[in-house]
């Protein structure tokens, strides 16, 4: 664990040689800077920019603090047009060849008025080098998938993604796991297996990008690829939507409520100008009765609910500030409720996630950008039987009450530091000097109970559990009416046997450190940078209403 120490010796650094950039930057009296931002005030990067002059067009992409610099521009007048995918585009009849011009672009969002916008079409970013798709939030909601409410089932439409029966996507072929799956910029994973396990309503979501090669040295984290979450934030309009907020009834036992999953959002300004807020709301009811099985045995309840709060400031002209709240909670009254497993045999399970995360973003010159951020979630899962009559599966089905009792809690803590600082040489380099820091730790309860299965062939087997040692007793029933019995005893450590209660505790920490230099040359070359890391070790119909 000592070399993690190494970490605030590098968010210092980083601090030293972004105060070196500060004031460090000349302007040419006859160049043009172009400053392209969103509503917020947040830079956009890679927006493509395009001057059309008399006799010559040119073309530039923002940095990492949203600038193009333009110089030698003679004659008039020249005809401005910024564009980006998932922005309006913006144009201007004319602009000054010298000086200093501010450009706001406005995100896409779901046409609510009548107003004359042009979408940004796709193009090649020759900055690009990583292998990257994307979804817009309005392809999310407008695209036609089963189970709208769940933004997962959308990332099968995405090249290169495929989903699993449990909605866990696996990018380029890897395991769940293998996928860094960040939430704006944080990873948002469950700690302990690494499965996709956080829900956000589909109407908060902006973009959803995957990369699945060629990734920069920034997301080392994720070897098989990076799922990248990023989520909306309020402008200076108020702005709510509704929708799926009428339930659906059906008629099994007699007339009674089928579900009802109803989304709410609602953005807007706090302080104009200044401050913005956008909370998003997602819940779920479900009712499910099987005819076929006996009273008090035939019916489970299921509810769900997911809210993500954030606020954004632009505290002063140099600093933004975001901090987000999500939290999820699930309660199934009776877990993989079936007609072989009635309401009795099954569990209550209980879930919940808490992810709290906050980002500054600094600017100490007119070109260097410093990104700092920490979050912290916390998953916890609770499964408890309904009694302690014993667990007995049969080919009819199952009786008794569950075997299993659960109780497990994993949390994560991790900070984030980037640097971002240009330089020109031989044409235009991008640096980027980054560190991250992840604390895990994992606590578990599992106490098992006996359970016996009876097979179609009428053999028998009853499992008993000590903390010592198990015993297995096998009756094989003949066709003649007589009985051959067969008896083991003794210190066998079958797996599931061992114990009744285990109680574990586990802790991890990763850190990691990646720079990066990405050069521009004039032939569009492109050379990016190294990464390393460090690892400690242990244990189809909707209504909508928006505005």
């Amino acid at each position: 664990m000592k070399r993690l120490r190494s970490s605030p010796l590098l968010f210092a650094l980083l601090l030293v040689v972004a105060r070196a950039q500060t004031g460090s930057t000349r302007h040419d009296p006859n160049e043009l800077v172009i400053i392209v931002s969103d509503e917020n005030g947040v830079a956009v990067q890679t927006a493509r920019i395009q001057l059309q002059g008399p006799r010559e067009v040119v073309h530039c992409d923002t940095d990492r603090a949203g600038r193009c610099h333009f110089t030698r521009l003679t004659g008039t007048p020249w005809q401005l047009r910024i564009e980006k995918q998932n922005f309006y585009v913006f144009t201007l009849p004319a602009v000054e060849t010298s000086g200093t011009l501010e450009v706001m672009l406005t995100h896409e969002q779901e046409v609510r008025e009548t107003v004359n916008v042009v979408e940004s079409s796709p193009a090649i970013d020759p900055s690009q080098v990583s292998s990257q798709e994307q979804l817009s939030g309005i392809d999310i909601i407008n695209i036609p998938y089963p189970n709208t409410r769940d933004y997962r089932y959308a990332l099968g439409f995405i090249p290169g993604v495929v989903l699993d029966q449990n909605a866990q996507p696996h990018v380029a072929g890897g395991e769940t796991s293998q996928t860094l799956t960040l939430l704006d910029g944080f990873n948002v994973t469950q700690p302990a297996n690494g499965q996709l396990l956080a829900r956000v309503s589909t109407d908060a979501l902006r973009t959803v990008d995957v990369q699945t090669s060629r990734i920069s040295a920034q997301y080392g984290k994720g070897p098989a690829g990076v799922l990248g979450l990023n989520t909306g934030i309020g402008d200076d309009h108020y702005r709510f939507a509704m929708t799926n907020f009428i339930p659906s009834f059906h008629n099994k036992k007699g007339w009674t409520l089928d579900k009802v999953d109803p989304r709410f959002t609602v953005s807007g300004p706090i302080e104009k100008g200044r401050v913005w807020f956008f909370d998003g709301i997602d819940g779920e009811l479900d009712n499910i009765v099987i005819p076929e099985l006996p009273a008090h045995e035939d019916t489970n309840t299921i509810w769900r609910l997911s809210n993500l709060a954030k606020v954004q400031a632009k505290v002063t002209t140099h600093d933004i500030v975001g901090a987000s709240f999500l939290i999820n909670a699930l309660h199934d009254d009776h877990q993989q409720f079936s007609t072989f497993s009635p309401a009795t045999t099954r569990p209550i399970d209980s879930e919940n996630l808490y992810f709290a995360s906050i980002k500054e973003q600094h600017a100490f010159s007119e070109e260097s950008l410093l990104e700092l951020g920490f979050a912290f979630d916390r998953y916890a899962l609770d499964q408890t039987p309904l009694g302690d009559a014993p667990y007995v599966i049969t080919p009819q089905g199952t009786t008794g009450n569950y075997y299993l009792r659960a109780h497990t809690i994993a949390r994560r803590s991790q900070w984030i530091a980037n640097l971002y600082t240009p330089g020109k040489w031989h044409g235009q380099h991008d640096f980027l000097f980054g560190a991250d820091v992840d604390r895990l730790s994992y606590d578990q309860m599992f106490n098992r109970r006996p359970l016996t299965s009876v097979p179609a062939c009428r053999h028998a087997i009853r499992l008993r559990c000590s903390p010592f040692f198990s015993e297995a007793v096998f009756r094989l029933h003949l066709t003649s009416k007589s009985a051959l019995t067969f008896r083991t005893a003794g210190r066998s450590r079958l797996a599931y046997c061992l114990s009744r209660v285990s109680v574990s505790i586990g802790m991890k920490s990763f850190a990691g450190r990646c720079f990066r230099r990405v050069w521009r040359a004039p032939m569009y070359w492109t050379l990016r940078g190294t990464r390393s890391s460090q690892r400690g070790s242990a244990s189809f119909t909707k209504e909508r209403i928006s505005a």
